[in-house]
């Protein structure tokens, strides 16, 4: 429909997918993407790819010589590289499909290894009373400088850990005495 369209010299219905890339034929009868790049310095198949369809089989004819010609490729490289010269309609789609049938990617695709979860301690799956099980750490002195008047003054610190609740309670303490 949009080639009918285009040759025509119409212009396609603004219901259409391919508006926003303002397609028109070259002086070769090649589609290509428009675009505000006409006063770059860049090659005319850099500012204005070729507009391919994702599903026809010379696309994937196309994407699979690059994908060899890069060394196998992963699905991002594959895809930069093409739109160089092609602009491929739903790119990511067809290329993650000839990169998944590639034989030799699929061989030496990585397996990410799963770690298997070791049992929980006998603490956090068997019931106990509030405090049973309640860990002290005390760290310090520290020597404080206070703001009002001279001199310095030690402090400690307390902390609790209840591990019925995996909670920590962290206290500041003027000297050991309760």
């Amino acid at each position: 429909m949009e080639v009918s369209y285009l040759s025509a010299g119409k212009q396609l219905p603004s219901s259409n997918k391919l508006i926003p890339l303002t397609p028109f034929y070259d002086d070769f009868g090649i589609i290509r993407v428009g675009g505000r790049l006409k006063n770059s310095i860049l090659p005319e198949s850099q500012k204005h790819p070729i507009l391919l369809p994702k599903t026809d089989p010379v696309v994937n004819l196309i994407i699979t010589d690059y994908h060899l010609k890069l060394l196998h490729a992963g699905p991002q490289l594959l895809q930069s590289a093409l739109r160089e010269k092609f602009w491929i309609l739903s790119a990511r789609d067809a290329v993650r499909r000839v990169v998944r049938r590639c034989i030799p990617c699929f061989r030496n695709r990585p397996r990410f290894a799963e770690q298997i979860m070791g049992d929980l301690p006998e603490f956090r799956v068997c019931p106990s009373s509030v405090f049973q099980r309640t860990g002290l750490d005390f760290a310090g002195p520290f020597l404080i400088r206070s703001s009002k008047g001279r001199g310095s003054r030690n402090i400690l610190s307390a902390t609790f850990a209840f591990s019925f609740a995996s909670q920590r309670r962290r206290f500041i303490l003027k000297s050991l005495a309760t």
